[in-house]
């Protein structure tokens, strides 16, 4: 296990986000809430925001905020997945609006297109979905590029 895992196991979810806000103020703003952090896993809550406006509009700061959510929640999976050993940097990020959100979202990483043990360039896919009704619903998928570089 990581330094990033095994922190996050020690303190719990809610004082790990704190103390990461802390050195990463960037992200407070979305609220993130960790549910889940694994070596190949990481689901990330951000809650509705609580300003109202029209269901049919597209608004620039939702838009970062998805963007902010993905680039936590893979970031955070990315620090949690990588070994000992090993570094990682963001080579790139793109990201596809697919539905407006309504709700409030979770962020989904998955790191097990990474191979820890050999450098290069990976993607680390992450879907945001929205729950309504008991159904998930994808609002936007976005991908973080890295680069993991051996010691």
């Amino acid at each position: 296990m990581n330094q990033t895992l095994a922190r996050f196991h020690a303190e719990g979810a809610s004082r790990f986000v704190e103390s990461t806000l802390l050195r990463i103020p960037f992200f407070k703003d979305i609220r993130p809430a960790i549910l889940k952090l694994s070596e190949t896993e990481a689901t990330v809550e951000m809650p509705h925001p609580t300003e109202t406006r029209s269901s049919s509009e597209r608004d620039t700061s939702d838009d970062a905020a998805l963007c902010s959510l993905a680039l936590f929640a893979g970031g955070l999976l990315a620090d949690a997945s990588e070994p000992l050993g090993a570094r990682w940097s963001l080579k790139g990020f793109t990201v596809e609006y697919l539905k407006l959100r309504e709700f409030g979202v979770h962020a989904l990483a998955n790191a097990a297109l990474i191979d820890w043990s050999k450098a290069g360039d990976y993607s680390l896919p992450v879907s945001i979905v929205q729950h309504v009704n008991h159904q998930a619903e994808l609002v936007a998928t976005a991908t973080l590029k890295i680069s993991v570089e051996m010691a």
